[in-house]
């Protein structure tokens, strides 16, 4: 936190002997890859979108109050099958922003929350079918 004070956008984490996830595209990066902020961690090609201005800063990946989604959680969330994904882009109904390498190829595509209140609206997120019991070490 002290390094924040100096750095307070954040910074490019020390060379770590473990690998770290980007909380955005999900890969693994070993930490002089990794940039942190108190949002999270974000791998290079992440931060560098963000600092590009293609996307905002966004909110860490699977967090309840996102403010984007990405290509699984269509399938998943609003039932949307994947091959019906690059018609709606086409047909401007759903809006992506590509995410690229410094080599210019597309690293991930997200959704922000915002640009698709128009798919949100006809293809609402499903109720889970997944149930979940938490229990304790006796059963209750």
């Amino acid at each position: 936190m002290r390094r924040l004070l100096k750095e307070p956008e954040g910074f490019f984490l020390d060379d770590e002997k473990d690998r770290l996830t980007c909380s955005i595209c999900g890969e693994h990066y070993y930490g002089s890859e990794m940039w942190w902020n108190l949002n999270g961690t974000r791998c290079k090609d992440c931060w560098r979108n963000i600092k590009e201005c293609v996307i905002p800063s966004l909110t860490p990946r699977y967090d309840d109050k996102s403010n984007w989604f990405e290509s699984g959680q269509i399938k998943s969330n609003h039932g949307v099958h994947p091959s019906s994904v690059r018609k709606l882009v086409k047909e401007r109904l759903l809006h992506s922003r590509d995410l690229k390498r410094k080599d210019g190829s597309v690293h991930y595509t997200v959704y922000l929350v915002s640009e698709n209140q128009e798919f949100l609206k006809k293809y609402p997120k499903k109720k889970s079918d997944i149930k979940m019991t938490v229990s304790d070490k006796d059963g209750k």
